[in-house]
């Protein structure tokens, strides 16, 4: 039984798509300071993952990790205790390159995963 990832879900695809007004982007406002190479630099130093899934049932992060294998090296199961229950948090990295975490989203939807978030843990 899958349950959605905690934490803020980050589509390229829905932002790119959305209409709805400006979107506010980090990378941009970054772009544009006098400091923006110490901060692309600072920023890319923080090792981070690549949440994809969690699940209750370890046989089934399991099955995603397999899946994803073909995908990228670096794929681990992280459990987790969320309320209550134990989770299994399939988890990219460490990663500390963001245009290769970049490219590793983008290929994401072609292997099925719809949904991601990044985490620090």
């Amino acid at each position: 039984m899958a349950s959605s990832p905690a934490g803020p879900v980050y589509s390229p695809a829905a932002v790119a798509s959305s209409t709805a007004g400006p979107v506010y982007s980090p990378a941009a406002a970054v772009a544009s300071s006098p400091a923006a190479a110490a901060a692309r630099e600072a920023e890319a130093e923080t090792p981070f993952y690549i949440q994809v899934g969690a699940f209750a049932l370890r046989r089934n992060a399991e099955k995603l990790q397999r899946r994803l294998n073909a995908l990228v090296d670096g794929i681990r199961i992280a459990p987790a205790v969320v309320g209550a229950r134990r989770m299994y948090r399939v988890q990219i990295g460490p990663l500390t390159d963001i245009t290769a975490a970049d490219r590793i989203v983008a290929a994401l939807d072609g292997y099925g995963v719809r949904e991601h978030s990044i985490s620090l843990e």
